[in-house]
């Protein structure tokens, strides 16, 4: 597990064009994610993100912690307050629509982004990597890592709270 972790992060920061990290506050940069072959309804721009508040989440099927924080989107995606959109990034298309079919598509929107062009141009270092976005399109947060129990009863209430969202 340690192998594909590491090599994961050595493989998304080598190819890194070093953006600088996406500022507290920022407007979400223009961005168009492609549909994923086989996800019926799959590809969105960052336009789609405004209005709500949104839990943008970068994910890979070949990502062991993208799979253990897999359960706490879909319940996430059950509730109420944050609408979830994902980013399959650098991964083969029918790995990504097995990968959701198998763990449940807690997505209300989806888009591939083979090239990592996307997640280099919001800073992102590695997978799973979560972005908090107010209705407005701006960032609210940015969670490198898999999102935990803590996150979810703890950090996104009051990132909703300061969002307006009851």
């Amino acid at each position: 597990m340690l192998v594909t972790i590491g090599t994961g992060l050595w493989w998304f920061g080598a190819q890194r064009d070093n953006a600088p990290a996406l500022a507290l506050g920022a407007p979400l940069p223009a961005f168009t994610l492609k549909p994923i072959e086989g996800l019926a309804g799959s590809g969105f721009d960052a336009g789609a993100l405004q209005g709500q508040v949104t839990l943008l989440n970068a994910f890979a099927s070949w990502c062991v912690p993208c799979r253990a924080e897999h359960p706490l989107l879909v319940e996430l995606a059950a509730g109420e307050g944050v609408v979830l959109a994902g980013m399959n990034v650098t991964d083969l298309p029918e790995n990504a629509t097995d990968f959701l079919a198998e763990l449940g598509n807690p997505y209300a929107l989806a888009g591939a982004d083979t090239d990592k062009s996307v997640a280099n141009r919001l800073g992102m270092v590695g997978l799973p990597h979560s972005f908090v976005i107010d209705p407005q399109g701006r960032l609210l947060l940015s969670h490198p890592g898999p999102i935990s129990r803590k996150f979810v009863d703890e950090q996104l209430p009051r990132l909703l709270a300061r969002a307006g969202v009851p």
